[in-house]
């Protein structure tokens, strides 16, 4: 059975071999940058175009590392089943949560006006999204090496490579909708302070739509995972196991 942000989907049966759950931390949005100062012929040009002479590249970089997947065969049926509040009847033998953590860095040069505290950047972000962890569990009354064990763990594993999957595609779509975002130009504010608080707003407000949207489409997968006829085919074998 699958859960994504703490929404069970329930199918009626007596007893479910997997359930996956969703959970979500971010990182406050950490800005970062180094002011440049003005040279004496800088000041006599308009601050555009020292802007445009003086600042180097900006990026954008999201990326997704490895898994860190991890395995727990050490709770009991009843103990997975009451942990995520199931409805009364239904047993969890095994399954998929994930720990979704999203980390946001901003950094790059800038230069502030004299005066007036104008303030020019081009951003340097960095976005990180990364299970930490991803855990499988298997209630321990299916030890490893039983038939049981076995089939509740290939199952719980079509969640696990859903979820690398769908943690690769939403790393390409936010490094494209930065990208879209902020472009390769450069940003202006009234000042320094101005600039920071604006870039992590805008930054932390498109990272959390994408991922949010994310996670409705990350929910539809896991449903159609937990499938009546995936259902019917785990009974199937299972009932042979004995």
């Amino acid at each position: 059975m699958a859960s994504t942000n703490g929404f069970l989907s329930i199918l009626p049966r007596a007893a479910s071999p997997a359930l996956s759950r969703f959970r979500r931390s971010a990182r406050l949005l950490a800005v970062l940058s180094a002011a440049l100062s003005l040279t004496g012929c800088d000041q006599l040009r308009p601050f555009e175009q020292v802007c445009e002479k003086r600042l180097g590249p900006g990026s954008i970089s999201v990326t997704a590392p490895a898994t860190d997947l991890r395995y727990d065969f050490t709770q009991s049926a009843s103990a997975l089943t009451t942990r995520h509040d199931q409805t009364p009847g239904h047993i969890v033998q095994g399954l998929a949560e994930i720990n979704l953590k999203t980390s946001v860095s901003v950094s790059g040069s800038g230069i502030v006006k004299p005066l007036s505290g104008r303030y020019c950047t081009r951003p340097e972000v960095q976005v990180t999204l990364a299970y930490r962890p991803l855990t499988v569990y298997i209630a321990k009354e299916q030890p490893p090496g039983s038939c049981a064990h076995e089939l509740t763990l290939s199952h719980e594993m079509k969640h696990v490579r859903s979820y690398e999957r769908f943690i690769d595609e939403l790393a390409a779509k936010l490094d494209a909708e930065l990208k879209t975002l902020l472009g390769d130009g450069i940003h202006y504010f009234a000042s320094a302070a101005d600039g920071e608080r604006e870039l992590g707003d805008k930054i932390n407000a498109r990272a959390k739509a994408v991922i949010d949207g994310g996670m409705a489409t990350l929910k539809q997968r896991q449903a159609l995972i937990d499938s009546p006829e995936e259902y019917g085919r785990i009974d199937a074998i299972q009932s042979k196991c004995n």
